[in-house]
């Protein structure tokens, strides 16, 4: 954004957010999945090694259909009100 006087103003505040968000999309997600395994079953890391079958390294994850069905319904979740807005967006 620039203001009246022509000097750009920086947005600090969106770049510690965005650096908030790589950290906890890379090592927070993985953190629950060891810490606390029967919540991060249910995070997208969690539901990829049940639908892989990883029982090894993961024992305390959910079965084969009910993994499959947390990552549709994660991918769905954003997908559907997306599509719904822009076919009533006037483009």
């Amino acid at each position: 954004m620039v203001t009246q006087d022509g000097v750009e103003d920086v947005d600090f505040a969106a770049g510690w957010r965005d650096q908030g968000l790589v950290v906890w999309g890379t090592l927070g997600r993985l953190m629950v999945l060891g810490r606390l395994p029967e919540v991060g079953r249910f995070l997208p890391d969690g539901a990829q090694r049940s639908v892989l079958g990883d029982r090894l390294t993961f024992p305390s994850g959910l079965e084969t259909p009910y993994g499959l069905l947390i990552l549709v319904a994660r991918g769905a979740g954003p997908t559907l009100p997306a599509q719904w807005r822009f076919a009533r967006r006037d483009v």
